[in-house]
């Protein structure tokens, strides 16, 4: 196996390879298409080929802003044995702060990091949605700048429930820009009631080939009324409408959840592993 470094040239092989399994993959062909490959050098993307040339494994390395430091986001792909050269590769440049990917190149890749310690490490489903449904479901829409106070205080607590840490303790001038940054791009939606929120989700990947979204929150007042069950099912009846379908990442431990979108209409489609490494 050889690895090289992957460039804008490489994009049609790189395509192919990821639409392989698109659902899986949503995230990184989105990459390319709004930042391609050599994004000012804030990527770096790897692949690893075989000898008769065949791309077996890549990895993408993201937001690599000083080098021998830790980048953001790590998202391997392909062959485990491949993937844990990548995994090497990357503990060779600095490291990384997240891991996200299936199961077994996400193994794979951690081994070939070096196995460092770890503030999270959970597993979660891929599941994924292409119909939209005429069952009982909440209209959501994208938030606006009046909500912003408020969001800054629910995505946060997102984080709580799925992560077990709150952003706004480690910088909260970072999060109240991301949060405006997404308000900006319509990737929170929200459903209101009474001149409150009842429901939120996050938009992360949104493109025509598919739409992949993140946390969802319904405040402590609003729970065990059916509110997040209609409103996933209102998120697939908006999202549908421009892209071919929509996938969202679950822990499998949070039985709740998984329970709630059953009942919205999403179906399994690949075991994946998030990992979060303890350099803060």
């Amino acid at each position: 196996m050889i690895i090289k470094k992957l460039s804008n040239q490489d994009q049609p092989i790189i395509r192919t390879f990821l639409e392989q399994d698109p659902m899986s993959n949503l995230y990184l062909i989105d990459l390319i298409d709004r930042q391609g490959i050599d994004y000012w050098g804030m990527h770096r993307w790897s692949g690893v080929f075989v000898e008769n040339g065949d791309l077996v494994a890549l990895n993408a390395d993201i937001a690599c802003a000083q080098p021998n430091q830790p980048c953001k986001l790590s998202v391997p792909v392909g062959d485990p044995a491949g993937c844990q050269l990548l995994g090497e590769r990357t503990a060779k440049l600095g490291g990384c702060e997240r891991l996200m990917a299936e199961s077994e190149p996400a193994d794979a890749f951690y081994q070939g990091l070096g196995t460092p310690k770890t503030r999270m490490n959970y597993r979660e489903q891929l599941l994924f949605s292409n119909s939209t449904t005429d069952a009982s479901s909440l209209l959501v829409r994208p938030a606006t700048t009046k909500w912003e106070a408020v969001l800054i205080e629910y995505t946060a607590l997102m984080r709580v429930e799925d992560e077990g840490y709150d952003p706004r303790e480690r910088d909260l001038d970072l999060w109240t820009r991301t949060i405006q940054v997404l308000i900006a791009q319509k990737r929170i939606l929200i459903h209101e009631s009474n001149d409150e929120i009842v429901f939120v989700i996050e938009v992360g990947t949104r493109a025509k080939i598919g739409a992949q979204i993140g946390s969802t929150y319904v405040p402590p007042k609003f729970r065990n009324q059916g509110i997040g069950t209609k409103g996933m099912r209102g998120v697939i009846n908006h999202l549908l409408k421009e892209s071919q379908c929509i996938t969202m990442l679950v822990n499998e431990d949070n039985k709740p959840a998984m329970r709630c979108y059953e009942k919205s209409g999403w179906k399994y489609h690949k075991d994946f592993l998030v990992i979060e490494m303890d350099v803060f």
